[in-house]
């Protein structure tokens, strides 16, 4: 797993089969003719910012089946949960108050930090829960990133 904090050129080295693209290890069991290839990687905190194509193109090609795992495709998978991808949400008729969600991010016992549209509001560990306290009507974008660089996003509207 990659440290989300550390350094890094950004230039990730590795050999592909010249036929199929996969890639290729120190260990595989069948021949292959093999071909240097390099990818630009984007730190992982900034994943959630990058277009669906600038994160399909800074992924690993996929690991031939004969070659012994080489752990570069490692990673945590991060979910929130207590809101669901494009929820309608509305505070009760007689309120005016800031509507109140609880969620928590699971898949990481590393701090975990929340973004509301882009701006930090929190931070947790692992799996404890996130008081929310939404006060604008419209649509918003709740992301927690775990320290670890996993991420998570979910889209969802305050209704009037």
């Amino acid at each position: 797993m990659r440290d989300a904090r550390a350094w890094n050129a950004g230039i990730e080295r590795f050999d592909v089969d010249a036929r199929t693209g996969q890639r290729l290890t120190g260990e595989c069991t069948r021949p292959h003719v093999r071909r240097a290839a390099s990818i630009a990687r984007w730190p992982a905190l900034a994943a959630p910012w990058l277009s669906q194509d600038a994160r399909a193109a800074a992924q690993l090609p996929s690991l031939a089946p004969d070659c012994t795992n080489d752990d570069r495709d490692a990673g945590e998978s991060l979910r929130i949960d207590g809101l669901v991808d494009r929820a309608r949400l509305a505070r009760p008729s007689n309120s005016t108050a800031p509507l109140r969600l609880s969620v928590r991010a699971l898949g990481s016992e590393a701090p975990i930090r929340w973004l509301v549209d882009g701006r930090l509001v929190g931070e947790t560990r692992g799996a404890s829960s996130f008081d929310l306290h939404i006060a604008q009507d419209g649509a918003h974008t709740l992301t927690a990133l775990a320290e670890t660089g996993a991420w998570s996003t979910v889209g969802f509207r305050v209704l009037q």
